[in-house]
C-alpha cells in the first residue's frame, strides 16, 4: 500500500498529483482521495521535494507578504 504524501495523512495514496515545480519541471506524488479533491478544489499547499511530502493547513508555512 503507498501512503499519501500529505503530512500525517495515513490513508492509502490512491490518486496521482501533478507539481509544477516552476524552475525544475514537473514533479510527480500520490496521494489519498479526500486530499486530491482538497487540491483539485485549489486549497494551498507546499511541496518539499527533497522529502517528497506535501504540506497542508496548518502544517503549510505562512505566506510572505
Amino acid at each position: 500500500m503507498l501512503q499519501c504524501q500529505v503530512l500525517r495523512c495515513q490513508k492509502e495514496a490512491t490518486r496521482n498529483f501533478a507539481i509544477d515545480e516552476s524552475e525544475w519541471g514537473l514533479a510527480e506524488t500520490m496521494v489519498c482521495e479526500s486530499h486530491a479533491a482538497a487540491l483539485k478544489a485549489g486549497e494551498r499547499y507546499v511541496y518539499n521535494s527533497a522529502e517528497n511530502v506535501i504540506y497542508m493547513g496548518q502544517d503549510a508555512p505562512t505566506e510572505n507578504k
